[in-house]
Order: C-alpha cells, then sequence, then structure tokens
C-alpha cells in the first residue's frame, strides 16, 4: 500500500484502498462452518471438472494470494479455504470468526489504510441481518472509541 500511495503521489494524485472480504460467521461454530463451505465447493467442482488444486491463475493478484494461503487459515481470522480450491478467484478470501474478533481484524485493516470494505456472505440475506445486527454495530462502536482516543490525543 505505501508503494502504490507514493506511486500516486510522484504523479500528484492520491488512492484509496478498498478490501472485499466474505465473513463466513460471526459465532463459535465458525470454523466448522468454514470447514463445511469448503467441502461443499470442493463438491461441486470435481463433478464439473474444475481444478481443486495445482492451479496457475492468469493474474498476479491472485498468484500472489495463492502462494501465502497455505493452510486453511492465515492469521487470525483470515481464511483462504476457498482461494485455495477455486484459482483464488473473485471473492475467495473471508474472515471467520466471533463477531468481536472479526471485527477486530476488520479494525486491524482499517489501521493498515483500508477505507472501505465490501462484506459478503454465503446466505447472503441471513447474513446481512446478522452483520447489521452482530458486526456493524461493533465496529462501528470500536472505530468511534478510536477516533475519540485519536481527539483526546491530539487535544
Amino acid at each position: 500500500m505505501a508503494r502504490v500511495r507514493a506511486s500516486a503521489a510522484r504523479q500528484k494524485r492520491s488512492v484509496g484502498f478498498s478490501l472485499s472480504l466474505a465473513i463466513v460467521d460471526t459465532d463459535d461454530a465458525a470454523w466448522k462452518r468454514a470447514a463445511d463451505i469448503v467441502e461443499q465447493v470442493r463438491a461441486n467442482r470435481e463433478p464439473a471438472g474444475l481444478p481443486t488444486s495445482g492451479h496457475t491463475p492468469p493474474n498476479d493478484g491472485s498468484r500472489r494470494l495463492l502462494e501465502t494461503a497455505t493452510g486453511l487459515r492465515r492469521d487470525k481470522c483470515l481464511w483462504t479455504g476457498v482461494a485455495q480450491l477455486t484459482e483464488a478467484a473473485g471473492n475467495s478470501t473471508g474472515l471467520v470468526g466471533t463477531p468481536e474478533q472479526v471485527a477486530d481484524a476488520l479494525l486491524d485493516y482499517h489501521a493498515r489504510g483500508v477505507e472501505n470494505f465490501l462484506i459478503l456472505g454465503f446466505k447472503p440475506l441471513d447474513d446481512a441481518e446478522r452483520y447489521g445486527r452482530e458486526l456493524i454495530p461493533l465496529v462501528r462502536e470500536r472505530v468511534a472509541a478510536l477516533k475519540a482516543r485519536a481527539n483526546a490525543a491530539a487535544a
């Protein structure tokens, strides 16, 4: 991100960063659901003759993602199970964990400079309702606390 910002600055431009992630679930059974999703993706791809390993994606972003997707879990919440099966195509990474864990992960990305998030789910309506009830208020609360601390430090 620093290299992209520096390159843009040389052109007297500025850039912003967005991150698109699926959120598998936000409860204690989240990692079990993530494993079930991997098996469902595998079960859908194999009969269709689609590869689930040995991928050579045509774009750099997908290649870099596959290089880092060793194991299904990249950090405390980042899940790469679908990326490994699908050539890292599209929105194939996600966050898995409790609402608190996922909120912390989103704030970590925000602290690194991500300004916008596109949050997807595997069950769109149910997931949107749950995120609106459990996750989004928690993220807003934590962002407000960060801003309050920053304002107090600046005063």
